[in-house]
């Protein structure tokens, strides 16, 4: 069993309080843009999606990383990103490569924003009143069907995303 964020996507009402309590937390702010957790609005099917790092082994972001400023935290198999090696906007090759949508850039900070899971007690699962994310420790096959689940229905959602990071 390992431990991992639980996306039950018909769950979720977009009520965007993960997304606040986790930039309050780690930013001092309430401010969405800069949120390590994002709901996704697939309007054409009428519903929200919370999306998260799905803690991918191998994850691709990591691997794709040229300068090494992603890592993998063994220890809780976080993704921990260090600012100083990060070659920043030249690069973004993480954000792009991320199927999840769980990476972004902070243009304010000049800095990749990744989920660290709060040190393994994410706050945005404590604030999800519907619970639509769950922090649990799940069969490794459950949380495989659910990478590709979420992947599924994010595809068309994200192609936008990445024509826009391309053309930074």
């Amino acid at each position: 069993m390992v431990k991992a964020i639980r996306i039950r996507e018909e769950r979720c009402t977009g009520c965007r309080s993960c997304e606040l309590i986790c930039t309050l937390d780690k930013e001092g702010v309430f401010n969405p843009q800069k949120s390590r957790i994002k709901i996704f609005q697939d309007r054409g099917r009428g519903f929200d999606i919370p999306s998260v790092c799905q803690l991918c082994n191998p994850a691709p972001c990591v691997n794709i990383c040229p300068s090494g400023a992603l890592t993998k935290d063994g220890n809780r198999d976080a993704i921990i990103f260090d600012k100083e090696t990060c070659i920043g906007e030249k690069c973004l090759q993480c954000i792009s490569e991320c199927p999840y949508g769980a990476l972004d850039w902070n243009i304010l900070d000049e800095s990749v924003i990744c989920c660290d899971l709060c040190g393994g007690d994410p706050e945005c699962v404590k604030v999800c009143d519907s619970r639509a994310i769950q922090f649990e420790k799940c069969d490794p096959l459950e949380v495989m069907q659910q990478r590709k689940d979420l992947e599924k229905l994010l595809r068309p959602l994200l192609q936008n995303r990445a024509a826009r990071i391309g053309r930074r």
